[in-house]
């Protein structure tokens, strides 16, 4: 304890170098040892400290050094804490493909130490279905997504915070498949419940009128959109955290929503560059920053600049891929941006990125469909085919060349 103390003194002290090294021989001596819970306990303290610093890499070398330990085998309630928080650090930290594993392990062993449809087994299921949906595997996560709701409502209530998680992370996963309309009426009564519990300067509340607007923009519904994001921003200058940009991204999905529901209107030289800057906002939410630089995109088509289009469109998909997942269906409707911009430039390489988007999608299509069992991914997939053969289809219309790839394409 005394070396573990005098390690965090030095790193609190901004002794970085030295506080680090005073911290890895603390941490080889606990883990050594056979003080199992102070093991743990330790691991946790080091890897709390260095990502309120935002050493996200530290934390997570830390995280996996504390998996391999022998008291993180142990069946003991320090352990699977531990599992469950190393899952909840990868998905927060947009470790999607490593976390789904860990939770994997957490949602096991929450179920063998507190039982079936307990708060624990609760949380460790919703972990879960949440990385599986945001890595992509939106079949499985889904179905799991929806059955962990229903548990919760089944086993703790419909008052209980823990429900409107899973409730709250149901609805994200059927508006990731294309279904606002059914996210829509879940959030909707659950905002009045996060208000009516948390009151409007909470972060509960920003995050479920933040959701709810998400859910009336993809519908089209402008009234709708405006009024929730009005909410969000009147939720973040409540809540005012100053070390928070939330009344800035408020304001920036204002200027979005208004701009994406009158593509007619044009924007201002500066107003347009500032819609092309979003995507290098660090403080902007993953999904903010791609579809501004997508309709950033669709603004500079319209002025003859296509160069700058195609730019923002290859970052709106390098995003994509890093931020939510290689194969998605937000990622394959970035890429298919690209390819359409391509066609439209006349660059060579058009056809490469046609037969690209559509492979990519067809083999996470063979990959879902196997397990899906869910009409919603089915018509996500039936949608997204419809999206990609539509424009390879006007392509092949225009340059013999793309016909055969896209006849090949339509057969599958």
């Amino acid at each position: 304890m005394a070396k573990i103390n005098d390690a965090f003194r030095s790193l609190q002290a901004g002794d970085r170098d030295g506080g680090r090294q005073r911290l890895t021989a603390a941490l080889r001596a606990v883990r050594d040892s056979s003080y199992h819970p102070l093991t743990i306990q330790a691991y946790l303290s080091a890897v709390t400290l260095f990502e309120r610093r935002r050493d996200t890499a530290t934390a997570s070398e830390l995280f996996a050094e504390a998996a391999n330990t022998r008291a993180a085998r142990e069946a003991s309630p320090e352990a699977t804490t531990l599992w469950f928080e190393y899952a909840r650090f990868l998905e927060r930290t947009v470790q999607y493909e490593r976390g789904i594993p860990v939770a994997v392990e957490a949602r096991k062993r929450m179920r063998e130490s507190y039982g079936p449809n307990t708060a624990q087994d609760i949380a460790g299921s919703d972990i879960l279905a949440t990385l599986l949906t945001n890595n992509g595997a939106v079949a499985a996560g889904l179905n799991l997504s929806e059955e962990t709701y229903l548990g919760a409502r089944r086993a703790l209530g419909d008052k209980e915070p823990l429900t409107w998680r899973t409730e709250n992370n149901y609805a994200e996963a059927l508006r990731m498949v294309g279904h606002p309309d059914l996210a829509a009426k879940i959030d909707a009564p659950l905002l009045k419940k996060r208000i009516a519990h948390y009151g409007v300067g909470s972060i509960q509340a920003l995050v479920s009128a933040s959701n709810l607007a998400l859910d009336h923009l993809a519908m089209g519904n402008e009234a709708e959109t405006m009024q929730a994001l009005a909410l969000q921003k009147r939720c973040a200058a409540e809540l005012a955290d100053p070390t928070s940009e939330h009344v800035a991204q408020a304001d920036t999905w204002i200027a979005y929503a208004k701009t994406y529901f009158h593509p007619d209107r044009a924007l201002s030289t500066a107003e347009l560059e500032a819609m092309a800057r979003v995507k290098d906002w660090n403080g902007a939410p993953d999904l903010l920053r791609i579809k501004a630089a997508q309709l950033a995109a669709d603004h500079y088509e319209r002025r003859g600049d296509s160069a700058r289009a195609l730019a923002l469109r290859l970052d709106a998909y390098h995003r994509a891929q890093e931020t939510i997942a290689r194969q998605h269906p937000m990622t394959f409707d970035a890429l298919l941006g690209v390819a359409v911009t391509r066609l439209k430039r006349g660059d060579p390489d058009a056809l490469a990125t046609f037969k690209d988007v559509e492979q990519q999608s067809f083999n996470w299509m063979l990959r879902e469909v196997g397990t899906a069992g869910n009409r919603y991914v089915a018509e996500t997939m039936r949608k997204l085919a419809d999206d990609i053969l539509y424009e390879y289809g006007r392509y092949a219309l225009i340059d013999p060349t793309a016909a055969g790839a896209y006849a090949d394409a339509v057969s599958r």
